[in-house]
């Protein structure tokens, strides 16, 4: 494939999904303060978990066979 048609379906891929967030936001049952609020409610919490996850010791998971640090 070349880049000219990857960048098109990228270009389209992005276009897509731009159309179906803005015809999802304005059929959506919530209004526009209601839907932002659960949407930046839902990227914080999604953000601490990502987090949460990325702290975590991986030496200390049950069943891990081995250590990334090296002593």
């Amino acid at each position: 494939m070349t880049l000219d048609k990857t960048l098109k379906y990228a270009g389209l891929a992005i276009a897509g999904g731009a159309v179906g967030a803005a015809i999802g936001i304005l059929v959506a049952p919530a209004s526009g303060a209601e839907t932002r609020r659960r949407i930046s409610d839902r990227i914080e919490s999604e953000r601490d978990e990502f987090l949460t996850r990325m702290r975590k010791d991986p030496r200390r998971e049950e069943g891990y066979p081995y250590s990334v640090i090296s002593a």
